[in-house]
């Protein structure tokens, strides 16, 4: 479970002990968006206090990595077949992190967007990312397609 207001923590319900475990997040705070890699054992989330991708370890709870990605973030997916993260953003882009092994990544890509836009969804049978962009002065809100590439 996600619990942004508990001042940056992740909670773990371990369903065959009933156990409550809580995970620090190490000074990044407003934690919303998460995603899940269940094969490798991944959590990741993404805070906006400040704008970090977090990976956690789903057994233990510990730390694998930190990176900066595009803040403002209500979104995050995890594409299993290529093994990336997408993260939506409201500063103007979308950051592609790639997963190298299940204990390193890197940041692939900062893809321009539009300001605002930081909802959306990816649907993996089609390879594809959906965002709703805001409206803005005359223009009307709108979806924006992104294509997922090898």
């Amino acid at each position: 479970m996600n619990v942004p207001d508990a001042g940056n923590v992740v909670e773990a319900f371990d369903l065959k002990s009933g156990a409550m475990e809580k995970w620090t997040l190490d000074g990044l705070r407003q934690n919303y968006a998460m995603a899940l890699d269940s094969e490798s054992h991944r959590l990741f989330t993404v805070t906006r206090k400040h704008p970090m991708l977090m990976v956690l370890d789903t057994k233990t709870g510990k730390e694998i990595a930190r990176l900066r990605v595009a803040g403002e973030c209500d979104d995050v997916y995890f594409d299993r077949s290529r093994k990336r993260v997408y993260v939506i953003g409201a500063e103007g882009f979308l950051s592609v992190v790639q997963q190298a092994d299940p204990n390193h990544y890197v940041v692939l890509s900062d893809v321009a967007s539009t300001i605002g836009a930081k909802t959306g969804v990816f649907y993996e049978k089609r390879d594809r990312m959906y965002v709703g962009v805001p409206v803005k002065g005359n223009d009307p809100a709108q979806v924006w397609t992104y294509e997922a590439e090898d």
